[in-house]
Parts: C-alpha cells; sequence; structure tokens
C-alpha cells in the first residue's frame, strides 16, 4: 500500500554494515492491470482516437505506418486525441504508447481498426430522357450523395440530395448519349460508402 500508482517516483538504496550508502537505482513501476485501453477505431469515420488511461498516465504517442504523433487531451482518466485522415484503411499499423509525468513509458496497445458498414437506405431513379440534362429519382436513408457511371466510366459523386429526392446534372446528351448507353447510380452515405445501386433506363 506503499506504492500506488505507476507514477510513483520509487528508488532503492543498498547501504553497507555500517550505514555507508553504496548504490541508488530507480525501481520501475507498472501498472499490471494496464494504463491505457484504446477504443476501436471506425475507418472510415472516427476521427478521434479515444482511451481510457489511469491516473498516472499524463500524455501519450501514436504511431500510425511508423510516424509518430504527440499531443491529445486527458481528463476524467479518458483520453481524446485528434487523428483526422491520417488512418486510411483497417490495414494500417496503429499502436498507442502511454507516458507517466517524467516522460517514462507505461503501457503500450495496438489500437483496433473496424471498417465502417454504410449507412442503410434505397435509391429509385427515374426515368432519364435525352430530352432532359439530370438524372432524378428518390432515396430513403442518410444518404449525402450520388454517383453515376456511364459505359463503365465512373462519374464523380455530387449531385443535389435532400428531402428524399435526388438530381445529378449531366447536361443535354452530354455525359448520356443514346438509349443503349449503360448506366447505373449509385447512393453514398456521408463517409463514401456505397448505401444501394440501381440501373437507370434511358428514354428518347
Amino acid at each position: 500500500n506503499k506504492i500506488t500508482s505507476s507514477g510513483d517516483d520509487v528508488k532503492l538504496y543498498g547501504y553497507d554494515a555500517y550505514g555507508k550508502q553504496l548504490d541508488v537505482k530507480t525501481v520501475d513501476v507498472k501498472n499490471i492491470n494496464g494504463d491505457i485501453q484504446p477504443d476501436a477505431y471506425t475507418v472510415p469515420g472516427d476521427s478521434f482516437l479515444t482511451a481510457n488511461v489511469s491516473s498516472a498516465v499524463q500524455s501519450v504517442r501514436v504511431t500510425i505506418n511508423g510516424t509518430v504523433y504527440t499531443g491529445g487531451t486527458i481528463a476524467d482518466g479518458r483520453l481524446s486525441f485528434w487523428i483526422g485522415d491520417k488512418i486510411k484503411s483497417t490495414s494500417d499499423n496503429v499502436s498507442i504508447v502511454a507516458l507517466d509525468r517524467n516522460g517514462r513509458e507505461l503501457d503500450s496497445k495496438t489500437v483496433q481498426l473496424v471498417a465502417a458498414k454504410p449507412a442503410v437506405g434505397t435509391v429509385t431513379p427515374a426515368t432519364f430522357s435525352l430530352k432532359t440534362s439530370s438524372v432524378t429519382g428518390t432515396y430513403t436513408g442518410e444518404a449525402k450523395s450520388v454517383r453515376l457511371t456511364v459505359n463503365g466510366t465512373v462519374l464523380p459523386a455530387g449531385g443535389s440530395v435532400t428531402g428524399g429526392q435526388f438530381s445529378y446534372y449531366v447536361g443535354m446528351k452530354n455525359k448520356i448519349t443514346s438509349t443503349s448507353d449503360q448506366v447505373k447510380i449509385e447512393l453514398l452515405d456521408k463517409n463514401g460508402l456505397v448505401m444501394d445501386t440501381k440501373t437507370v433506363s434511358v428514354s428518347e
């Protein structure tokens, strides 16, 4: 009960039979229960790495594919560390090291990376007429944008997606020029993941 934290400063002194100090060493104190327990990180979607930390943890180092980053905030036993777009894939290597007030390493963990699942939703395109300039239709779910593929060529994601209605401008006989064109539309969520895909019928 004398040593209560892995952040405690503990020294061991050695004396001879006459009480003369012969040596002194610092004792490395570690928390056997784990000083840091990172939460799973969702890719794409999350932008903050979070974790439970012990009271001894004063700072952390995060390593992403060999590059070391410092920062983050620690309050009430929780770490919040801004990652932004530095983690691109679930195959990235991400680890976190907990440090005490003296900069000593207390604990190190690998961060579990979890692939995001697309939001649930459907897209229902209207028949596209070559006499018009936009692909339109309806959708359900929390969609962010739509993306067209015309004869195998993928067009940029975008369009107007609001209130259950979508519209994607293609120009008059510009991107879609014939009733034989093969057109598909994808409904995308906020992370750019495909929620639904449908074929667009083309008429004169």
